[in-house]
């Protein structure tokens, strides 16, 4: 009979193997033997954040929790990782000038660029599909509602898309085909935070979720037909996906605790995300979408969360 392939772990690796090779301890793969596809594709490593020494920094790993690196390593706290679609580029926010400001790095934590320079804060979520912009939200009009913004990574200066008397945040959903943002916003005559999609030059918001409870960081699947968030419907966060139309949510995690901050693997797979579901602190799990296996990534006593899948250079 052939055997059949699993995810499992096999010595120390996560990876793509015929259970019965594995339960036999055959030998590793020889040289002429293709190499696994790492789970979710890519590159087979993940970035996140962590707060350790009292403060928030940039990290990546294997995604068996392996050669784990460090990417920022000073006093400032250092927010959201997100690389970008080739791969060899990470934005991300940090305090280090007294607000929060959008940088970019090399995918190693070297070259540092500064994109912003304001007096309130910015924070980066998505890049768009061609590596030429960020969807940020920053608060640098009134210092005090967060508005949605593209901001051109060659140094142009940003396009405002939103204008609103509350805030418009999380623009974490950049659609494959480059037309769509979808963000979180927050209607004054609700008590909920809800997503919305608009197009890419700010016009024509449409509202795709309307309840009591909040929806929020939406993010687009690679091939554009599904879109994930985190909702508090179920009395605590649990992580969904729905149509780009807000039809059919469907919920993805079970948990008696918070699951948060979904990311889509580069082959649309799996989805990472930060939960509660050990006790203590927020650790990084994977989530295959079709089967509902469930892989947990990191074990430590400290939080991680955000988490970002580096993808593939071409």
């Amino acid at each position: 009979m052939k055997p059949q392939t699993y995810l499992l772990m096999c010595g120390a690796l996560l990876v793509t193997v015929q259970l019965a090779a594995c339960e036999l301890g055959a030998a590793p793969p020889t040289a002429q033997s293709p190499t696994p596809t790492p789970m979710g594709g890519g590159t087979g490593w993940i970035g996140f954040v962590s707060v350790r020494d009292e403060n928030a920094d940039l990290y990546m790993m294997k995604l068996d929790g392996s050669e784990e690196v460090r990417l920022t390593d000073d006093p400032a706290n250092e927010n959201q990782i997100h690389y970008s679609p080739d791969g060899s580029q990470i934005a991300f926010c940090t305090d280090r000038d007294g607000n929060g400001e959008v940088y970019l790095m090399d995918a190693d934590g070297g070259d540092w660029t500064n994109l912003t320079n304001n007096p309130a804060g910015e924070c980066p979520y998505a890049w768009s599909p061609d590596g030429t912009k960020l969807a940020i939200d920053s608060n640098d009009q009134d210092g005090s509602v967060l508005e949605v913004y593209i901001l051109p990574i060659d140094g142009g200066d940003p396009i405002r898309l939103t204008e609103s008397p509350s805030a418009q945040t999380c623009p974490s959903g950049w659609s494959p085909d480059g037309n769509q943002i979808a963000y979180t916003g927050w209607d004054p005559t609700d008590v909920a935070e809800e997503i919305y999609v608009m197009n890419i030059g700010g016009g024509d918001p449409r509202q795709l979720t309307d309840n009591t409870w909040n929806d929020m960081c939406p993010v687009w699947s690679p091939d554009g037909s599904r879109i994930a968030f985190y909702t508090s419907r179920d009395g605590n966060f649990e992580i969904y996906m729905m149509n780009p139309d807000g039809s059919d949510p469907v919920r993805l995690t079970h948990s008696p605790e918070s699951d948060k901050w979904p990311a889509w693997s580069p082959d649309g797979q799996w989805i990472a995300f930060s939960s509660h579901l050990g006790g203590g602190n927020f650790e990084l799990y994977a989530l295959h979408v079709e089967s509902g296996e469930l892989v947990r990534l990191t074990d430590s006593d400290t939080p991680e969360f955000v988490p970002s899948w580096q993808p593939a250079r071409p």
